[in-house]
């Protein structure tokens, strides 16, 4: 069973739990000894910060966040090539590459405009996307997608940025 969030839960009576060593435990909510005020409410994980940002508000201003209502100015008619990233709050190797997105946003401000779609608070924007898997970065130019690039690699942030930057030079940035 797949639980993603406490309703769900305790819904479902029980809960699954990382402990201090990393082990998974079941905890039965129905058990008499637990009291649910006393458990910590789950909180979703930031989603970082550039590794070494020349500034954090310009670094926090590079990247736009792309909604269903903003999409065709933001997007469809932008007059510069789009790098969309799509990601959600709750995936480690979204997490692991988003200080390499903001970091090339700022590097390339003005020349290709980044923006970034939560799939979760953007339903309709990330099933028209159809997304094979997370994260998922596509990148337009004229409105129109020219290059899609799905997943990383979560061990080398090097070899992420290598990938990227080469994606937006040879997609976007080449006449």
């Amino acid at each position: 069973m797949k639980i993603k969030n406490r309703a769900s839960a305790l819904a479902a009576g029980v809960l699954i739990l990382a402990s201090a060593w990393g082990a998974a435990q079941t905890v039965d909510w129905n058990h008499p000894d637990i009291d649910l005020k006393e458990l910590p409410r789950a909180v979703a994980p930031a989603r970082g910060k550039p590794a070494a940002p020349a500034d954090e508000k310009t670094a926090a201003s590079a990247v736009i966040d792309i909604t269903a209502e903003n999409y065709a100015d933001e997007v469809k008619n932008s007059p510069i090539p789009v790098f969309l990233d799509y990601y959600a709050t709750w995936c480690p190797p979204c997490k692991f590459v988003g200080p390499t997105v903001e970091e090339l946003a700022v590097k390339d401000k003005g020349k290709v405009k980044f923006g970034r779609v939560d799939i979760d608070k953007q339903p309709k924007l990330t099933e028209d996307a159809g997304l094979p898997g997370m994260p998922t970065f596509v990148l337009l130019k004229d409105g129109k997608e020219v290059k899609r690039l799905v997943g990383v690699d979560r061990t080398d942030k090097d070899a992420n940025k290598k990938r990227l930057e080469d994606a937006v030079k040879a997609y976007l940035l080449a006449p």
